[in-house]
């Protein structure tokens, strides 16, 4: 039975494995939520393969990996609740965040005794356990907490956290009015959940038999939710490789009346006032432009770079980009990409680029498309025409 096991849980750290890199490879900037998807997917394989050495038996010869797994479980479950949060929201990680990962700190801490004990003290101790699997189960070699302490904090963390997205959920659909059948992200996040549900149901198990260890249940709990999510990713290649976002799905916006009375956004331009964002939205917009405009690519240096292009690079609509420049940079997008070119401008002057192109080279060096646009910016952003300039930096050289 064990070599099942193990060879189906060989196939799960495969296609975890696989699926966390493909997810790395295709998130952007603008798919930063695939980025803790991978991540779990990686911790996912982790424990597939501490797993297969448990069943195997082969954690006697690597002794090492002993009770490894159980920080990738204690960490993977928040990171679940992490991702649907940043999908749904645009929220990214920070500081407050990491104290969702305090219980994996805490067994750390208490295992610490055990992970510093060298190998031959590990498979001796793992050699001489009488009820080999039930030691495994029941986490007897606490220090700080009585025994099937960790196995009871498993079942309880699984069961809050996923509770805690299922609440995330049904509150953003009853926010923005969406039929979740219709839209593709929820509909995976869904799929998402009910195989997470496998992640509490075998622990929940394991606490009603005692200390009786039943592999089947040990199956379902690594591989079977797991296994499941890695294979359903794969029935929607848009979210796998990031090409779409859950903003660029049709929503019910907010009307006007409503949207006004939140007291928001007063500057938003006509055109979008049929749309609310919420400032936690708008500014991670801003910083995914930001992030982008200011990449190694600098996209503003190419000609005519539109609204439209941005919103295809970033999988942003038009008029949720537009709202941000208005609301948040406080600037018409044209005037915002120009001040970037001409920024540009002068950092090519100021490498005397100027000595060997002409002015009209590096005005398209900068992205601009023709001279006239080139000057009426330059002036707009210098107060001086680009010639007056070059002459006022050559009589200050002298």
């Amino acid at each position: 039975m064990f070599e099942a096991f193990s060879t189906i849980l060989s196939f799960v750290l495969f296609l975890s494995v696989f699926t966390g890199a493909t997810l790395l490879i295709y998130s952007s900037e603008a798919k930063r939520p695939n980025r803790l998807l991978a991540i779990f997917y990686f911790l996912i394989a982790y424990q597939s393969f501490i797993t297969i050495l448990i069943t195997t038996r082969t954690i006697l010869d690597y002794p090492h990996f002993y009770r490894t797994g159980y920080i990738s479980l204690l960490v993977s479950t928040p990171l679940a609740y992490l991702f649907i949060e940043s999908v749904l929201t645009g929220k990214n990680i920070d500081k407050a965040d990491f104290l969702h990962f305090i219980p994996a700190l805490v067994y750390i801490i208490d295992y610490l005794p055990l992970f510093l004990l060298d190998a031959a003290e590990k498979q001796t101790w793992l050699s001489d356990t009488e009820n080999y699997n039930n030691t495994l189960i029941m986490f007897s070699e606490s220090v700080l907490f009585p025994q099937g302490f960790y196995t009871a904090l498993n079942y309880i963390q699984s069961l809050t956290y996923w509770i805690l997205q299922c609440i995330l959920i049904y509150r953003f659909i009853s926010k923005n009015n969406i039929d979740a059948k219709k839209n593709i992200w929820l509909r995976w996040l869904t799929l998402f959940m009910i195989a997470e549900a496998f992640t509490f149901i075998p622990p929940f198990a394991l606490l009603t038999k005692g200390d009786e260890f039943n592999p089947i249940l040990l199956f379902l709990y690594i591989g079977g939710g797991t296994g499941l999510t890695s294979i359903m990713i794969f029935l929607f290649p848009k979210i796998l490789y990031g090409v779409e976002n859950l903003s660029l799905d049709e929503l019910k916006l907010i009307p006007v009346p409503e949207y006004k009375a939140r007291g928001t956004l007063e500057t938003v331009e006509p055109e979008n006032k049929g749309v609310y964002l919420s400032e936690e939205r708008l500014a991670e917009i801003e910083r995914l432009i930001d992030s982008h405009f200011f990449s190694s690519e600098k996209p503003f240096l190419r000609p005519h770079y539109t609204l439209n292009e941005i919103s295809r690079d970033l999988g942003i609509p038009t008029q949720y980009l537009s709202m941000m420049f208005n609301s948040k940079k406080n600037v018409k997008y044209n005037d915002y990409i120009n001040a970037l070119r001409v920024q540009h401008t002068l950092d090519l002057i100021g490498r005397d680029m100027h000595r060997s192109h002409t002015l009209e080279g590096i005005a398209k060096l900068s992205g601009f498309s023709n001279r006239n646009t080139f000057t009426t910016a330059f002036k707009k952003f210098t107060g001086q025409r680009p010639k007056e300039y070059l002459k006022d930096l050559q009589a200050y050289d002298k």
